[in-house]
């Protein structure tokens, strides 16, 4: 323990910095820990070392000198979860493996135009008190974070930390969050309309997709994404004008 006043050999010294702040784009509390060795021989440290990161710039260099020491995790429960999704996403090696989410469920929406891309139909999941959901969960950075909350169709990001259910023996150490996309309110569900033959063709495009990125995870998750589709037929009818 030091006492004001004393002094150190610069060799043996070493000098810790912690930064807190907000990570602009995510809204998100972040706390960085970076040490540094006063010793001659080793690093120094250089102005150059503190710097703005650009969420939107794939130069992974300027995340070098960024050391997170608060891990952050995203629950994937759709076809996110497929291999290929992974990889395209850039987090085909960020797999932690299966987990469930308590307190909501699976449901079907159909995508506005203007945001589907392509496709309308998604699921997605809304609270449901007492229901438990199957799915994987991926460890990302905030760049990649950045990157999924501009691509999901349906949801938005919240923390789901406490909601979270692991394996035995699964939970990562803290500190760390969990990170979701859900609908929090009924009233944000989309209510896009599309004829009945273009929503039962997306349907079944998606119902494949959805078991085979289920059939990835494991065999809970499979079971529960066979269980929902199950039961889909009705609230598809229900969505297609």
């Amino acid at each position: 323990m030091l006492v004001q006043g004393d002094v150190i050999p610069r060799a043996s010294a070493t000098i810790i910095f912690i930064v807190t702040g907000t990570v602009g784009g995510l809204n998100e509390d972040f706390k960085s820990i970076h040490t540094f060795d006063l010793d001659g021989n080793r690093e120094t440290i250089q102005s150059e070392w503190f710097q703005t990161i650009s969420l939107d710039r794939r130069d992974q260099r300027e995340w070098a000198n960024f050391d997170g020491t608060q891990l952050i995790y995203v629950f994937l429960h759709d076809t996110m979860m497929h291999s290929d999704s992974l990889t395209r996403a850039g987090l085909q090696h960020n797999r932690v493996g299966p987990a469930a989410i308590s307190g909501y469920r699976r449901f079907w929406s159909p995508v506005p135009a203007e945001a589907s891309n392509g496709s309308v139909l998604a699921s997605g999941l809304a609270p449901s008190s007492g229901n438990n959901v199957h799915g994987l969960v991926v460890i990302a950075d905030y760049l990649q974070l950045a990157h999924l909350d501009r691509s999901r169709l349906i949801g938005e990001r919240s923390d789901v930390t406490r909601r979270i259910i692991w394996p035995p023996g699964a939970e990562p150490p803290q500190p760390f969050r969990v990170f979701s996309y859900v609908v929090t309110s009924p009233h944000t569900i989309a209510t896009a309309r599309y004829s009945r033959r273009r929503m039962a063709a997306a349907f079944r495009r998606r119902e494949a997709e959805l078991s085979e990125a289920a059939s990835q995870v494991g065999d809970d998750c499979e079971q529960d994404v066979a269980a929902f589709l199950e039961g889909s037929e009705h609230q598809i009818r229900r969505l297609a004008r």
